[in-house]
């Protein structure tokens, strides 16, 4: 059963083009999915390939192979459990191609802490008091998981990675040369110990070439401040 707040969000969403049709038959479904590629779409991106870092059960891969039906996606899980999910979710999708793997500036292992609340898990420990379990899952370079020559331009690198973009971003040096767009999740109130900021973010990817476009969501608190953004970021000479 959806919350009071995700009811009240699908009643402002449903009056949207196509938002009723999507509601019905993708699987899954999310409201915050759909209305991001909404917004991608709107400010003109048409990827031909997706990089999806924190692909979870495939809300953003859905959404993603429903807005650009001929985008070849890469998606990227490091819990077995919700990979699995997320290889069923997307079983009708030839497109999508499942990795178990997190994402990170080295290939190996890592210790991650799962949380009940599987959007929670991170590669970095709660800044709260938030319950998790400790478990071992595989970690990888996108430098070393991804060949530059399978990405069709343009080229869509979201990273999704609870307060570990960073870390991602350094084990993507070379392939950033190929990426014409990038799309962090960014904290201005930090969840996880060790998050980057959203300036130490800004900086690397500035440096890689790239300039902040525009915010593509936010979530704000109870007095209506930002505390964590969806930032779109293109390539200068794009």
């Amino acid at each position: 059963m959806p919350t009071f707040k995700q009811a009240l969000g699908l009643l402002r969403l449903l009056p949207q083009p196509g938002a009723l049709q999507a509601f019905r038959t993708w699987q899954p479904f999310s409201i915050t999915s759909f209305q991001m590629l909404r917004t991608l779409h709107d400010c003109g991106l048409r990827p031909a390939t997706v990089i999806d870092g924190g692909a979870n059960i495939g809300q953003f891969a859905r959404a993603a192979a429903e807005t650009y039906p001929d985008a070849q996606i890469f998606s990227f899980e490091p819990l077995s459990e919700v990979a699995e999910r997320l290889r069923a979710n997307l079983a009708d999708c030839p497109r999508v191609e499942v990795a178990e793997s997190a994402l990170g500036s080295r290939d190996g292992s890592l210790r991650f802490f799962r949380s009940a609340y599987d959007l929670a898990s991170s590669a970095l420990p709660s800044a709260s008091d938030a319950e998790t379990e400790e478990v071992e899952v595989r970690v990888g370079r996108l430098d070393t998981l991804l060949e530059p020559g399978a990405l069709h331009s343009p080229v869509l690198l979201k990273l999704d990675l609870q307060g570990y973009e960073l870390e991602a971003l350094r084990g993507a040096a070379g392939l950033l040369d190929h990426v014409d767009h990038i799309l962090l999740e960014v904290a201005f109130d930090s969840a996880y110990v060790g998050e980057a900021t959203f300036d130490d973010l800004y900086a690397f990817v500035r440096e890689a070439g790239f300039r902040f476009r525009c915010p593509v969501d936010v979530l704000t608190d109870e007095r209506g401040v930002i505390v964590q953004m969806d930032a779109l970021f293109e390539r200068v000479d794009a």
